[in-house]
């Protein structure tokens, strides 16, 4: 169904009077009301740009909140091309209605924060349109963040410490504390949730000390601070490359902020880009700018200690839902599916890319070896086992790291944890077609998507009484009922119509979501058994 001829409103919070449209819900034709490119904080420009962010000016009269806000400095992967503002932050409230009177029952707010490695993607309905959501009565709040340098540099000190894009989603949820229910929003019931990139910083959330008290449950999907991609010791390295590369040769951090802090955006971004040849970027994956411990010691330290320091000593009473697809790792394998010729030298890349993160003290070929006992059955890296190789891609890029963040939640939280796997394999499964792996089995990473939103990109109608229909209607039930009461849960299922178990280390349950929703226990048993037995290696040896 087409959205009907949009009707301006306006909502009134302490930021300003902003003036809105309605709308209507593609899938049912449900009313609600569009607030679109809502300023959270001054544009990092000039002087503030590698700083943490300054708190938005407010403004007078009525302000427009038509459209869509900039995207960060990025290159588009879904149109191919260089896009983007440092003038970026902004965010986007979607709400079923607006508040008449003081007996107005306020709604459970849900704050989506974007995945695309920490270096691309956006809040916008390209990709995350609140339709779906949007039916089961809660507000949808979607943000930008700044990405790649802009928003991740670090020269390992205090001057520029890092952070800064994971210093924007505070301070939204910031602004969305303080105006939210001016738009129907209960500032009391705020659940974070995102993916990939986007799951790792809402686990990042739950980490920092800086986000304490901001939000009230969170959803952690694809994506965790343990994963490799998702954080660096050594954030100094690339600063000196990336200034290097732009005609900056000094090692003194006070002069490369200065030197960079005048160079054109643009230009920052494309020698970003270029430190990891095309080649390099065919056979691994590596976030250029991802985030880092800070070295500072004052109330703007997002990041105080490594996260697997702060996982074992910060707490935060959140209820926690967290989960990963089945085949996250086809992500990975875009390229081989085309050339499996590279296989070899993929495999080695990755193995590699394992040990420098975590387990440097086994060596490359023990681990190689152990690998291919385990996951291949000692046969020849080849196109006959990729589908054994998507588990281990799986695994080490995802898989690995969500299932120690639901670990270490489980110890220090006295708050419930749940798990999901989501294995559904539907017509509308947003990565396969992405990564060009719809002839695979099973989910690849960000194909829960297109279960949660409406992504406008794409032409993604489904049947009236479908398959596919039904699991849109299952997981927006799942997340919107734990938004709504800490417990994940769709109405009249057999298996997980009111609570189910929640995974603890002793009973380690989850959910798989597929064609029929079923609960079980130990996710990936032997594969994270595996890497335990791996971990317990470097134990020793230390």
């Amino acid at each position: 169904m087409a959205d009907s001829e949009p009707e301006p409103v306006l909502a009134r919070p302490p930021a300003g009077a902003l003036r809105g449209v309605s709308a209507r819900t593609r899938s049912r034709g449900a009313a609600y009301f569009r607030f679109l490119g809502i300023p959270y904080a001054a544009p990092p420009v000039g002087p503030l740009r590698f700083q943490p962010p300054k708190s938005a000016l407010t403004w007078k009269g009525v302000r427009d909140a038509l459209k869509f806000g900039n995207h960060c400095v990025q290159f588009d992967l879904i149109n191919n091309q260089e896009v983007g503002s440092e003038d970026c932050l902004y965010l986007n409230v979607y709400t079923p209605k607006l508040p008449e009177g003081t007996l107005f029952d306020l709604l459970p707010v849900m704050f989506w924060i974007h995945g695309g490695g920490f270096t691309a993607g956006d809040g916008s309905d390209i990709l995350y349109g609140p339709d779906l959501l949007i039916e089961h009565n809660v507000l949808v709040v979607t943000i930008n963040y700044r990405l790649g340098a802009f928003g991740f540099l670090s020269t390992g000190d205090s001057v520029v410490p890092g952070n800064m894009g994971l210093k924007d989603q505070v301070m939204a949820l910031q602004w969305v504390k303080r105006n939210i229910a001016s738009f129907g929003g209960d500032p009391n019931n705020i659940t974070i949730f995102g993916e990939s990139a986007g799951g790792a910083s809402v686990h990042y959330l739950l980490l920092s000390p800086m986000a304490k008290g901001l939000f009230h449950k969170a959803i952690i999907q694809s994506g965790a601070a343990f994963c490799p991609w998702a954080f660096t010791n050594q954030p100094r390295k690339n600063a000196l490359r990336l200034a290097a590369s732009l005609g900056c040769n000094s090692t003194d951090s006070n002069e490369i902020l200065s030197f960079l802090s005048k160079v054109p955006a643009k230009k920052i971004h494309k020698s970003s880009v270029k430190l990891f040849s095309k080649e390099d970027m065919k056979y691994k994956f590596e976030v250029i700018f991802p985030p880092t411990v800070e070295n500072a010691a004052d109330n703007s330290c997002f990041l105080p200690k490594h996260p697997l320091i702060l996982s074992q000593t910060y707490k935060q009473e959140i209820p926690l839902l967290i989960g990963s697809t089945s085949k996250e790792g086809y992500l990975f394998m875009r390229e081989l599916f085309q050339d499996s010729s590279i296989l070899r030298k993929h495999f080695e890349a990755t193995v590699e890319i394992m040990r420098n993160f975590s387990i440097n003290h086994v060596s490359h070929d023990s681990l190689k070896h152990q690998i291919k006992k385990f996951y291949f059955n000692e046969k020849p890296v080849s196109e006959e086992i990729l589908h054994q190789y998507a588990d281990f891609q799986t695994d080490v890029y995802f898989g690995l790291g969500v299932h120690k963040a639901a670990q270490f939640n489980t110890v220090n939280s006295s708050s419930p944890t749940y798990r999901y796997i989501f294995s559904y394999n539907g017509g509308i499964n947003l990565g396969k077609v992405f990564v060009g792996a719809s002839h695979m089995p099973g989910a690849s990473h960000a194909d829960e998507l297109s279960y949660l939103f409406y992504p406008r990109i794409y032409d993604l109608e489904v049947d009236s009484g479908s398959d596919d229909e039904k699991m849109q209607l299952q997981m927006t039930q799942l997340w919107t009922n734990f938004a709504k009461t800490g417990i994940p849960t769709i109405d009249g299922h057999p298996a997980v119509s009111r609570t189910w178990p929640a995974f603890t280390r002793q009973q380690p349950f989850y959910i798989d979501i597929d064609k029929n929703i079923t609960v079980q226990k130990e996710p990936f048993k032997e594969r994270m058994s595996f890497w335990e037995q791996i971990e317990k290696q470097v134990t020793s040896k230390l």
